[in-house]
C-alpha cells in the first residue's frame, strides 16, 4: 500500500482532470450531472461567505460557489487542474492555488466553509486532512464533504476498484469518522430520476460486479474467467447503447437529482456536511 505522500503524488500527477462540457456517452454526462449538483446543493450555504474549495480540480464547482455571492478560494493538487481553472475562471476573480490539502497556506478560522468534494476516499491519513480543515474554519461555519457511496459500488469486503481510491464509506462510517472532528454531522444521499439513476446504477454494477471475481478466488478459474469475459460484453455492448444521445442531454438537468437522509445505501453518492462548534471567547 502506498503512503500517505505517495498517494498525494499520484493524485498530483495522474489523476483525470475534469473536462465539465466533454462527454463521450451518456455515462459522462449523467457523471457530471452528479459532480454539479454537489456544488448546487453547497451553494445554498455559502452565500456573502468566504468559502475554500479544497480539491477543486478544474474550477467548474468553484464557480458555482463564486455565482452564490462567495468570495471563494479553490486549491487543487494537480498543476494541470490549476492551470486550466486560472485560464478559465481567473477573470471571475476566484483566486486558484496548487497544494495538497496536509499544510494549508492560511492562518487560523480564515473561512466560513470549506467544500471538499470527491477528495477524502483518496486519502491515506484523513485524519491530518480534516484537522487541517477543522483549524482554517471558523466557530459555527461548515465543511461540506462529497464521496462515493461504498455500499452501492463494493461488494462487502472487497478493494476499491478506481485505483486512485484508499477507502470508499457507508454512511453510518463517513458519520463516524466526521464526528471525531465535528460535533454536528448530517449525511445526504444522492439519488435521481429512474433514467439517470439506471445510467450510473448499470455503470458500477458491471465494475462491482468484475472486481468482486477478481479479488477472490474465482478470477482464476475457468468458470471465473468465463464470468469475467460475460462481463466484458455487456460492458461493451452497454457503450453502444449509451452512446452521447443529444436528446438524452437535453432532457435532462442537474435540477433531476435531489437529495435525502434516506435509504442511503442506495444512494449515488453521499454529501456530509458538517458544522463547527460556536467557540466562547477567552477572557
Amino acid at each position: 500500500m502506498l503512503s500517505h505522500e505517495e498517494m498525494i503524488a499520484l493524485q498530483a500527477e495522474k489523476h483525470e482532470v475534469i473536462e465539465p462540457e466533454t462527454f463521450r456517452n451518456n455515462k459522462d454526462f449523467v457523471l457530471h450531472l452528479i459532480h454539479t449538483r454537489a456544488y448546487e446543493q453547497a451553494a445554498l450555504y455559502t452565500a456573502e461567505k468566504r468559502v475554500l474549495d479544497l480539491g477543486c480540480n478544474t474550477g467548474y464547482g468553484t464557480k458555482i460557489i463564486k455565482a452564490s455571492g462567495a468570495d471563494v478560494i479553490g486549491l487543487d493538487v494537480s498543476s494541470e487542474a490549476i492551470a486550466i481553472a486560472r485560464r478559465r475562471y481567473g477573470s471571475a476573480g476566484i483566486e486558484f492555488d496548487c497544494t495538497d490539502g496536509d499544510r494549508l497556506p492560511f492562518a487560523d478560522q480564515s473561512f466560513d466553509i470549506v467544500t471538499s468534494f470527491q477528495v477524502i476516499e483518496h486519502l491515506v491519513d484523513s485524519s491530518r486532512f480534516l484537522s487541517e480543515i477543522l483549524r482554517v474554519i471558523r466557530p459555527g461555519g461548515r465543511a461540506i464533504f462529497t464521496t462515493p457511496n461504498g455500499p452501492l459500488r463494493l461488494h462487502p469486503g472487497t478493494r476499491p476498484w478506481n485505483p486512485f481510491h484508499v477507502r470508499e464509506f457507508s454512511a453510518d462510517e463517513l458519520q463516524k469518522l466526521l464526528r471525531k472532528f465535528f460535533p454536528k454531522v448530517e449525511i445526504l444521499g444522492l439519488f435521481a430520476v429512474k433514467p439517470l439513476y439506471t445510467v450510473e446504477y448499470e455503470r458500477i454494477r458491471t465494475i462491482r460486479e468484475r472486481a468482486r471475481i477478481k479479488q477472490s478466488p474465482e478470477g482464476t478459474s475457468v468458470a471465473g474467467r468465463f464470468k469475467l469475459f460475460l462481463l466484458h460484453l455487456e460492458s461493451e455492448f452497454r457503450k453502444k447503447r449509451h452512446n452521447l444521445d443529444r436528446q438524452f442531454r437535453q432532457r435532462y438537468t442537474s435540477r433531476d437529482l435531489y437529495y435525502k437522509r434516506e435509504t442511503l445505501d442506495a444512494a449515488l453518492d453521499l454529501m456530509a456536511v458538517c458544522t463547527v462548534s460556536e467557540r466562547l471567547p477567552s477572557g
